[in-house]
């Protein structure tokens, strides 16, 4: 009863409300997770399971060293285009070198009816750090 008497009383409602706003910031904080990257594991399963496309965003010159076998690299210019050949509830897995240049498009690709479009969390470094084959070109010219 001490507790309840001490929660109503007036001079020490700022206690009470700080409490109850760090609490819910906290709950939601817990919540929180970043809806649009996925690690290397669940790449594998939509590519895999879910026959996912793997489109890779990154500079022709660094797609030509190294990429994902069965990727495709486009550019962000011609993006529009290419996505008008594929179903909007296709599984799409971007890799690109900047995660916030990414999510800002898979926002815009998801409001378009994109649903099913994801990033590859810190692109091709992760799939290669976790020694996953990759195609590479070592023609010089």
């Amino acid at each position: 009863m001490n507790f309840i008497n001490f929660l109503t009383q007036t001079n020490n409602i700022f206690f009470v409300v700080s409490a109850l706003l760090t609490g819910i910031y906290l709950i939601i904080l817990s919540n929180k997770k970043n809806i649009f990257a996925i690690d290397v594991l669940e790449a594998i399963n939509l590519i895999n399971n879910k026959h996912a496309i793997i489109l890779d965003l990154r500079i022709y010159s660094d797609f030509q060293k190294y990429h994902i076998a069965q990727s495709t690299n486009i550019q962000l210019d011609t993006l529009d285009s290419y996505l008008k050949n594929i179903a909007q509830d296709k599984n799409i897995i971007f890799i690109h070198d900047n995660n916030s240049i990414i999510e800002k498009l898979i926002i815009n690709l998801r409001k378009k009816g994109f649903i099913n479009t994801f990033y590859l969390s810190n692109g091709i470094n992760t799939w290669i750090s976790n020694d996953l084959p990759v195609v590479t070109d070592f023609k010089k010219k």
